[in-house]
């Protein structure tokens, strides 16, 4: 099962994650939404809970990718 025949869900969710791993300013941003949302106080001097903000900032950022490649899905399939 090659990408081509992927749902549009996972395609979406995986691209998503790409960014994470791309573009280091989205772990600066999960930082300030962990701090925001009260995963963690701050970034520095917490070791271990900046992974799992991390964790769930990559869950939360598949989450918005998978929700906008159903969403395409949804409009490509409809012909």
């Amino acid at each position: 099962m090659g990408w081509k025949d992927w749902p549009y869900w996972l395609k979406g969710g995986l691209i998503s994650l790409i960014f994470l791993v791309f573009f280091p300013i989205t772990i600066i941003a999960s930082c300030i939404i962990g701090g925001i949302l009260g995963f963690i106080n701050s970034c520095e001097n917490q070791g271990s809970k900046l992974y799992l903000n991390i964790i769930i900032y990559s869950i939360i950022l598949f989450g918005i990718g998978a929700f906008i490649g159903w969403i395409i899905g949804k409009i490509k399939n409809r012909k």
